[in-house]
């Protein structure tokens, strides 16, 4: 427009006091041609603006319609909630807060590749839940090597998830070692046994660790101070062997190497073996009183 300004406008100085003048714009006098190709262009300027609105607006329309589509879903509202027990006892599983995983498939022709897995992580009571799930038919299984166990089953289970509603969906599975201990002031009394599932595979008993800390949540992550540190509260078991399982040992913790002060603490036993999957069992964990 400014290029249309200087065609069409010419400017002239005009005084207005003795030393002052201003700019004063008035029409040049243009050949009517070229006063028609400038009519022209303004025309095709606007025609122009006018087309570019029209796209923006069709755009935001079809954006509004896609997103309109999309949330045309009610809210997931069906879940599912279930215990890992021992296939060999019944006994709940003892296991750490996050180790072990429930996997979850969504079964449904939308998905014909495969839609994304959940993951369920089992608590320290052995249990796992979720909420929030659409209400659909799943392939539901406890996770390969997620925790110290064995699936006997191996194989998924089929579950239908009904709108509103919790399912319940338990599964037996055999841990690698079980472990019993009692605690009294730093002295722990510990026995490990291997699972019959275990012992068929040949497996051999490869690490003992004793722990204690001021945290109820125990894990080899969370006592992860070796002998050596200034804040020892993991202690590893010399000669190891499978000659160990079944007989009641007995390991004292040097408590002055923990700097910690006499007090009330928590205890546990952890071990792995070679058919294990780099995972641990644990013991319950123990609070006991230290003089």
């Amino acid at each position: 427009m400014i290029t249309y300004f200087k065609n069409i406008m010419t400017a002239v100085r005009a005084p207005i006091f003795r030393n002052s003048t201003i700019l004063i714009f008035r029409p040049r006098i243009l050949p009517r041609t070229r006063y028609l190709l400038i009519i022209q262009d303004i025309k095709m300027f606007k025609t122009m603006k006018t087309t570019y609105i029209s796209i923006i607006l069709l755009l935001a329309g079809l954006l509004y319609a896609g997103c309109k589509k999309i949330d045309n879903y009610d809210a997931p509202n069906s879940g599912i909630y279930g215990n890992l027990t021992d296939a060999e006892n019944g006994d709940p599983m003892v296991l750490p807060q996050g180790v072990g995983q429930i996997r979850m498939l969504e079964v449904n022709k939308k998905y014909p590749l495969g839609a994304s897995p959940i993951g369920l992580n089992v608590n320290s009571s052995s249990a796992y839940y979720a909420t929030q799930l659409f209400a659909d038919q799943y392939l539901v299984f406890p996770l390969a090597q997620s925790g110290p166990f064995i699936y006997p089953s191996n194989d998924s289970v089929l579950v239908t998830l009904h709108p509103g509603k919790m399912a319940q969906v338990n599964f037996q599975v055999i841990p690698f070692y079980r472990i019993t201990a009692s605690v009294q002031d730093t002295t722990v009394t510990y026995t490990i046994t291997s699972s019959d599932a275990n012992t068929a595979l040949g497996a051999k008993l490869t690490n003992i660790y004793v722990m204690i800390n001021a945290d109820s949540s125990l894990t080899m992550s969370t006592a992860g101070n070796l002998p050596g540190t200034y804040y020892a509260n993991r202690f590893p078991i010399s000669g190891v062997s499978n000659t160990l399982l079944g007989v009641p040992q007995t390991f004292t913790i040097p408590f002055s190497t923990t700097h910690l002060a006499p007090g009330t603490y928590y205890f546990r036993v952890s071990c792995t073996g070679s058919k294990s999957s780099s995972q641990y069992n644990y013991s319950k964990v123990i609070e006991s009183t230290v003089n």
